[in-house]
């Protein structure tokens, strides 16, 4: 499934390695139906506080948490695997609302511009897209057992150089002179030009309305392709039209930052810290880079932010550009893979409902600290701080979860058991 790989949450190996409706193994609907919400056991009181906790965390720095979510509801919530993955995109879809809510109104810290990159999300999203299809079709072929275990590796070095970037970010805010981050933090904390800030925040019409509209053609993808047996040539169709409607919405807005980038030019802008000058070859690294961080979250099957907030930093951009930018990514697909999930009943309605009432209101509360310790200490380098440690959490449930898995298929002499890439196992 396209969409589980582009929002925030993870796809354990089951759900997307084996042939169904969007690449499921089963239908939604358990044999055993899982208990109602209410009345609330000792299960359900400490999966909500963890999960409360863990939006608190991830959601503040723009990974949307579903590498710990996942995890979460399977083990102590006791879901099965779609359940759990359609409820960690509801939960999410809770958070990044919040995160839209309070990110659209504030600016950019260094100059009069949104705080939300959406020349970045336009850019970005469509190549994404391209490389999780192909990734789906990769991860199907993959033994499990290799994908959770190269996933747990990738991320250990996505960790480690998160915490490189939050050290030298750290060092940096140390020497930065007094009185000019306690202006920054000021403005970032709803100081004194906070309203001002947010009546001159524009949203963009346009960029919305096309990143809507392709979003809109993945979910009718998502659910066309369940009418149609793979790997018929009608269900080949049906994936091959996205691609030239990503390709076009990529040609598009390249053109459309080049000739930005000239007018810009023209009046002789000067560029900030952490903005991105878009020329001939950043409009092509950028999509490239982003086609290959989609092709690690179809393969791995996880959210492709928990790839772009790093690679974001790792661009340059700044860190509270990077989390708004990101959260704000999450939100639009995270929107659409619950569409499809809620579309084929694989949400509890009760647990979907407090779960996304949970998103909301831990979001804001983890936003909240967030601002308010950044306003204390005047540094850019907590909210790298904070990505290092949620990806550093998942890696760890990965890497567990991908050492129980490889026991699994050593004893039961299935280490290479290949699929196709409809899901038929082979050896």
């Amino acid at each position: 499934m396209t969409l589980c790989f582009l929002g925030g949450a993870l796809c354990p190996a089951p759900l997307v390695g084996e042939e169904g409706p969007l690449g499921l193994t089963a239908p939604f609907h358990r044999r055993d139906p899982h208990k109602d919400l209410f009345p609330l056991n000792l299960r359900d009181i400490i999966g909500l506080t963890l999960a409360s906790l863990a939006l608190a965390l991830a959601a503040s720095g723009g990974l949307g948490g579903g590498g710990i979510l996942v995890p979460l509801y399977l083990i102590v919530l006791r879901f099965d695997t779609y359940s759990a993955v359609a409820l960690s995109n509801v939960t999410i879809v809770g958070g990044t609302l919040t995160n839209l809510a309070i990110n659209i109104g504030r600016r950019h810290p260094l100059r009069d511009a949104p705080l939300i990159d959406w020349d970045l999300i336009l850019v970005m999203e469509p190549s994404t897209i391209l490389g999780a299809i192909l990734g789906t079709y990769v991860n199907h072929v993959l033994p499990p057992w290799l994908t959770t275990i190269s996933l747990g590796l990738l991320l250990t070095f996505i960790t480690y150089k998160l915490v490189v970037k939050a050290r030298s970010l750290s060092a940096r805010d140390a020497k930065a002179d007094r009185a000019l981050r306690a202006a920054h933090a000021e403005l970032d904390a709803g100081g004194g030009d906070l309203h001002d800030s947010v009546a001159a925040a524009a949203v963009p019409g346009l960029k919305l309305a096309v990143l809507f509209l392709m979003l809109a053609c993945v979910v009718a993808s998502d659910l066309a392709k369940t009418r149609f047996r793979c790997p018929s040539p009608a269900y080949w169709a049906v994936v091959g039209a996205l691609l030239p409607l990503t390709l076009t919405v990529m040609l598009a807005a390249r053109a459309y930052l080049l000739r930005r980038a000239e007018r810009l030019a023209a009046r002789g802008h000067q560029y900030q810290e952490g903005d991105v000058q878009w020329d001939a070859r950043s409009t092509l690294l950028f999509p490239a880079l982003c086609t290959f961080a989609g092709l690690a979250a179809g393969v791995f099957g996880v959210g492709g932010g928990i790839v772009k907030g790093p690679l974001m930093l790792e661009m340059g951009v700044l860190p509270d550009v990077t989390a708004a930018t990101s959260a704000t990514m999450i939100l639009f697909t995270s929107v659409s893979a619950s569409v499809v999930f809620v579309s084929l009943g694989a949400v509890p309605l009760d647990y979907g409902l407090a779960l996304a009432a949970l998103g909301l209101v831990f979001t804001a509360l983890g936003q909240g600290l967030v601002f308010w310790l950044s306003a204390k200490s005047g540094s850019r380098a907590l909210i790298v701080w904070i990505m290092a440690a949620a990806m550093g959490i998942s890696t760890a449930i990965l890497l567990l979860q991908g050492g129980t898995m490889t026991w699994h298929a050593f004893l039961h002499h299935a280490l290479w058991v290949f699929g196709g890439v409809c899901g038929k196992t082979s050896h």
